[in-house]
């Protein structure tokens, strides 16, 4: 309940296991993000408190100011309403409890078991987006595809491929079109599998070649590959394609053994 109340998870897809995706998000500081909150619904679109970053604190400390009235309240409370006559151990219990939300809340700072770094490089896929279609074949526009009206176009650094458009968010009118490229880390080799979820068209390249094509119109709106990769950095291409209305594009991946979810920022790099 702790992280519940503190992690705010926008996701379009079943989370395989909550407890490990909560404890995650926690140590890479994507807690708190007041971006619509848990109790939210479709008349009253409920929002976080997020006292943290009120105090500009590191997005991996976003915990310890709920930690820290947590447990000067709960150790309060059991002061104020245990009797001396209770034994030690039932008294000493809430103060253990309150110690243990401070070293849960301070462990994301201490230790980080996901830190990835890539000289020169930030996290996340740089792009751009631009009205109209790509200039080449709208069958298949390729690799090293180009804007139709190049001079429109509106640059963007994303963390993860992760898009719902519709007419309130849309960067234009439709038709548009977009494309992000930089390197994708491999943590261990393995086969993965990639699934590419788009409306309308778009592309996955790896490698520097075509993995996943989905630029058929009225085609399933997920598309799914798998590949055997080494460990190591990769170069990664996504090309997008909206004809008409509202449109979606996300990009997931399930590492070897593991359930799938949409690549997460650690695992991608551009400059």
């Amino acid at each position: 309940m702790f992280c519940a109340t503190a992690i705010t998870p926008c996701l379009p897809y079943e989370v395989h296991d909550p407890f490990f995706f909560y404890l995650r998000q926690l140590f890479l500081g994507h807690v708190s993000l007041n971006a619509g909150g848990i109790f939210a619904n479709q008349i009253a679109p409920g929002y976080s408190f997020n006292l943290s970053q009120l105090l500009h604190l590191s997005p991996r400390a976003q915990l310890l100011p709920l930690a820290l009235i947590w447990a000067g309240m709960l150790a309060l409370l059991f002061r104020l309403t245990i009797p001396p006559a209770t034994s030690r151990v039932v008294r000493w219990a809430p103060v253990l409890f309150s110690r243990f939300l401070l070293v849960f809340s301070l462990a994301p700072l201490l230790w980080d078991p996901y830190a990835i770094e890539r000289p020169g490089s930030a996290h996340g896929l740089t792009g751009g987006m631009a009205p109209g279609r790509f200039l080449q074949n709208v069958s298949s526009p390729g690799a090293n595809a180009t804007f139709l009206h190049p001079e429109k176009t509106l640059p963007r650094h994303d963390d993860v491929i992760d898009f719902a458009w519709n007419d309130a968010n849309e960067p234009f009118r439709a038709p548009f079109c977009g494309m992000w490229r930089g390197e994708i880390y491999i943590p261990v080799s393995g086969i993965y599998s990639f699934v590419l979820e788009s409306d309308d068209g778009s592309a996955l390249y790896l490698n520097s070649g075509l993995l996943i094509d989905h630029w058929r119109i009225g085609s399933p709106p997920r598309q799914t590959a798998a590949v055997t990769l080494s460990k190591g950095f990769l170069p990664i291409t996504v090309q997008y394609e909206n004809v008409i209305f509202s449109g979606t594009l996300r990009l997931f991946w399930a590492p070897p053994g593991k359930p799938g979810e949409i690549i997460p920022p650690e695992f991608l790099f551009s400059r």
